[in-house]
């Protein structure tokens, strides 16, 4: 068993908004935003995960059952999301010292639409261009915490029994003090987005085709209602 208690490193304090803390974290430490937008609840920002689970998802090389249904004609995954994500956290005992932020880290990431490869059969189509894994969880033991009245905690998960926990804190602290540092000189963005123009990956008639194999699909009782998405892509004016 592996327990992690999280602490509150400061207390409430003005600090400024999320996406300029955001924008002053270090290049490369995987951070990620959960934003209240509106402001009516809480915000927070994770970074620098110790750990990870991710991956992507093939066919198996079997049906997962044999007949003409869909059992029979698409194959389940190779791999379970859900079982490798609990395999990852199994064993793992999260407790609070400040039960009021309602978000305090832990592991955050995501399931994609693929991973329903794992649990029921359906057709395949071909791997993501973007090479985004399938799904993709990491366990943030660092974060800030914004309440609807705009003020900050810093907040930790000191893996408990660890000698070099001190040392962790101060390091942590320390990084916490540059990011609102830095934060503090970043101007306000201004003006609304202006996207370049959207454009469609797939060709149209490939598109087409696709709505008539999905009714044919529907017409035979092999699916009684889909989904055929596309992906658009455009140049981004700023990062």
């Amino acid at each position: 068993m592996v327990q992690l208690r999280i602490r509150t490193l400061t207390t409430p304090l003005a600090a400024p908004p999320p996406e300029h803390v955001l924008r002053a974290l270090p290049r490369g430490c995987e951070p990620v935003l959960l934003d209240s937008s509106d402001g009516s609840s809480w915000s927070l920002l994770a970074w620098s995960p110790d750990r990870n689970c991710s991956g992507r998802l093939r066919p198996a090389a079997q049906p997962a059952r044999s007949g003409s249904g869909p059992g029979g004609r698409w194959p389940l995954a190779d791999r379970d999301p859900a079982a490798e994500l609990a395999a990852a956290c199994a064993g793992e005992d999260w407790l609070r010292d400040d039960p009021e932020p309602p978000l305090a880290g832990g592991w955050i990431g995501w399931l994609g639409f693929e991973c329903a490869h794992g649990w029921e059969p359906f057709p395949w189509t071909p791997p993501d261009p973007s090479g985004l894994p399938d799904w993709h969880f990491a366990r943030y033991r660092r974060a800030i915490a914004w309440s609807p009245d705009g003020a900050a905690r810093l907040l930790w998960a000191e893996l408990v029994g660890d000698p070099g926990a001190r040392l962790e804190r101060r390091r942590i602290e320390a990084e916490f003090r540059l990011a609102i540092a830095g934060a503090g000189r970043i101007a306000p963005a201004s003006g609304g987005w202006s996207g370049g123009r959207l454009e469609a990956v797939r060709p149209a008639a490939e598109y087409r085709a696709g709505v008539a194999r999905l009714r044919e699909w529907i017409g035979a009782g092999e699916l009684f209602q889909a989904n055929l998405s596309q992906r658009l892509e455009g140049a981004a004016p700023a990062d």
